[in-house]
């Protein structure tokens, strides 16, 4: 099925017409991409050379009042210019607004610190930037067939397009549209950094949006635009630190799920540091108690 009718064909063709596009076209077909490399068990069966999918995870973080339980899917491509130091010929970043946190990614923690993993989102993001429409078109059948069988368990399906990247899917894609046509699909949500503009230009209804702070001179009157919209700000601190502030107004326990779509609006949500961001010092990418208490402060204001 085409799912051309849910996309911004005109923004999509831009992306498609780019410089960067036509390289990755040059040296990659849309196959050598998206295609699961050939491996070998022990016994010396192989397996693999199958097409890849694009979503990666399927849990149930969340069990609603009403007792419907969230189905949530995520998307981990590379983050920030990950693809570029893999492969130096196509340079680009996938969080155009990164700062520090790109030293201490979540691509540092568990699993998706192996070659496999880097090398399976290096792929997914050559396809994504090299054959924007088809990877568009997967990703929303994936959601389709995601949602449908939600719907068939009495569940809902939310899904987080950034898991590891920063990219305005807004852009490209008609959420509102997508939602209203397919029975069991609750919202689209993610993080980013991405300033108070995206917030200014109109946010679709079905995405979700948490900022994240950063390091950054700008980053908490960004914040304060995304808070006074209506949508969630996003803090990481060491442990200690973030345990001295949990009984402060408006402030959510992240670590206690990952699913911010039902955080009450203006959430302060309250991060601790993982993998390499563990051992970098207060005062840049990782705040401090007082600036939460700041914040809170100013909220209230």
């Amino acid at each position: 099925m085409d799912y051309s009718e849910f996309l911004n064909l005109k923004a999509v063709n831009r992306l498609h017409n780019t410089q960067l596009a036509k390289d990755i076209r040059a040296e990659f077909t849309w196959e050598d991409l998206m295609t699961t490399p050939i491996r070998y068990r022990k016994n010396g069966s192989k397996y693999g050379g199958s097409p890849r999918a694009i979503l990666a995870t399927t849990s149930h973080k969340f069990e609603m009042k009403n007792g419907k339980k969230i189905r949530t899917v995520g998307v981990y491509l590379a983050p920030a210019n990950e693809a570029t130091r893999v492969l130096p010929q196509f340079e680009f970043t996938m969080c155009s607004n990164s700062g520090n946190c790109k030293n201490a990614c979540l691509n540092t923690t568990g699993q998706m610190v192996t070659t496999f993993a880097m090398m399976t989102r290096v792929q997914k993001t050559l396809a994504w930037k090299g054959y924007p429409e088809k990877y568009l078109n997967q990703y929303l059948k994936e959601l389709a067939d995601e949602s449908r069988r939600a719907s068939n368990a009495g569940e809902e399906l939310h899904a987080r397009g950034n898991g590891t990247s920063d990219q305005m899917w807004e852009r490209y894609i008609l959420m509102d549209l997508f939602k209203a046509c397919h029975v069991g699909f609750g919202t689209f949500y993610d993080y980013t950094k991405l300033g108070k503009r995206r917030v200014k230009n109109g946010l679709p209804d079905s995405y979700h949006l948490t900022f994240s702070i950063d390091e950054k001179s700008n980053t908490l009157q960004n914040a304060m635009a995304y808070h006074d919209a209506g949508y969630s700000v996003a803090v990481v601190l060491h442990e200690s630190e973030k345990q001295k502030i949990l009984d402060l107004p408006n402030v959510i326990d992240g670590d206690l799920s990952d699913h911010r779509p039902i955080d009450p609006p203006g959430s302060i949500v309250v991060l601790y540091s993982k993998g390499k961001a563990r051992y970098l010092k207060s005062g840049g990418f990782i705040k401090d108690s007082s600036f939460v208490e700041s914040m809170v402060a100013t909220c209230m204001a």
